[in-house]
């Protein structure tokens, strides 16, 4: 993960007048109602979902490590997978004052640091949550479990959770425990935080409506700089790089990057489900007079999921890695449509609807 750098500037909205006309009024009730919409129908069913399948994981490694079995491997494997899955959504949410806890740096920060994990497994202190609170953010979380649970053959993996000492089942025993009170604390602090985010309508760079947008800069400028432009090699003078890609082991990187992918999308038509129909970033622009942009951003949005379709037809499991070295121009494909995106939410979207851009190309680990 990125830690974002704050420009703070001044939106242009405040330097033209103070005044609260009518329209005025109707886009600030049309703030509230969509910050109301997404917290409602993409917050808080984001992070129950999270803490649900965290603490199953938790649940299957305390399995594994009573039994470490191939079955039980299989079992927690799987586990690992459906969290990573459900904590997608989730990385678009790290807002505010939730945001400012750090709870989310521990939760999944790539690419895997294997020394840093073995630094931390190999201590002197005592192996217990303390320890693992006190240990760096590349040797906690999500990647983390990932390099312990798949980073080797089956075999090879049972044999060192097996091992006398008890080291690596002890520590990813207590990763998960420690992942799964982590998304506990948030999935509280967004609680806590509920009233604050509705109401806090204006436009300025700390307003709510300013965060979320800026979060799905964020999101998609990470998607194409880091998730798939270091492993095509922009860093590296276009050496593919594939330990670079995100679930490198357990060869989700896809998955995980459509699942982030759909909650970007229900964000911006604010239809988190069939059954909702919610205020989003789309109904923003029509209240402002601004609804070309709509059928761009739906169109450029469809591309990259077209793309992304393509792809799990060369590589059902969603392995990009695999197509680094199989098919690269289709990962070259997907990073151009995921930038002309990029442009159209960090450029159109935030000038017409009067926001801030927050975050720099250049925001880096």
């Amino acid at each position: 993960m990125i830690f974002r750098r704050f420009l703070l500037m001044i939106p242009l909205a405040i330097l033209l007048g103070f005044g609260c006309s009518d329209q005025e009024g109707e886009l600030v009730e049309l703030r509230a109602n969509q910050l109301s919409n997404v917290y409602t129908n993409g917050i808080r069913p984001a992070y129950a979902q999270f803490t649900e399948k965290a603490d199953a994981l938790f649940k299957t490694v305390e399995q594994l490590s009573a039994d470490p079995s191939t079955a039980r491997l299989v079992d927690a494997q799987r586990a690992w997978q459906k969290a990573m899955i459900a904590y997608k959504p989730c990385e678009l949410y790290n807002l505010g004052a939730v945001e400012r806890t750090y709870l989310s740096h521990r939760l999944h920060r790539w690419p895997t640091d294997s020394s840093a994990i073995s630094k931390a497994m190999q201590t002197s202190e005592s192996m217990n949550l303390e320890h693992v609170e006190r240990t760096g953010t590349y040797a906690v979380g999500l990647a983390a479990m990932e390099y312990l649970l798949f980073g080797q053959n089956a075999e090879s993996t049972l044999s060192a959770l097996r091992n006398e000492a008890n080291t690596q089942m002890n520590y990813l025993l207590l990763l998960a425990e420690h992942t799964k009170n982590i998304a506990i604390d948030i999935e509280r602090a967004w609680a806590d935080f509920k009233t604050d985010f509705i109401s806090s309508t204006d436009l300025g760079v700390f307003g709510s409506h300013n965060q979320l947008v800026n979060s799905l800069v964020f999101y998609i400028n990470e998607s194409v700089r880091y998730r798939l432009g270091k492993p095509l090699g922009e860093a590296s003078g276009g050496s593919i790089q594939t330990q670079m890609t995100e679930a490198p082991y357990a060869q989700i990187s896809l998955k995980a990057l459509e699942a982030g992918l759909l909650e970007f999308e229900h964000i911006l038509s604010g239809d988190f489900s069939e059954q909702t129909e919610g205020v989003g970033y789309y109904d923003y622009l029509r209240e402002l007079g601004e609804e070309d942009l709509v059928p761009r951003l739906e169109q450029s949005l469809a591309a990259v999921k077209d793309q992304i379709k393509d792809m799990f037809e060369l590589s059902p499991n969603g392995n990009l890695a695999q197509l680094l070295i199989e098919n690269r121009p289709a990962i070259e494909m997907l990073r151009d449509k995921m930038a002309d995106l990029l442009t159209l939410v960090k450029v159109d979207l935030i000038s017409l609807i009067g926001a801030t851009v927050t975050i720099n190309d250049t925001d880096a680990d």
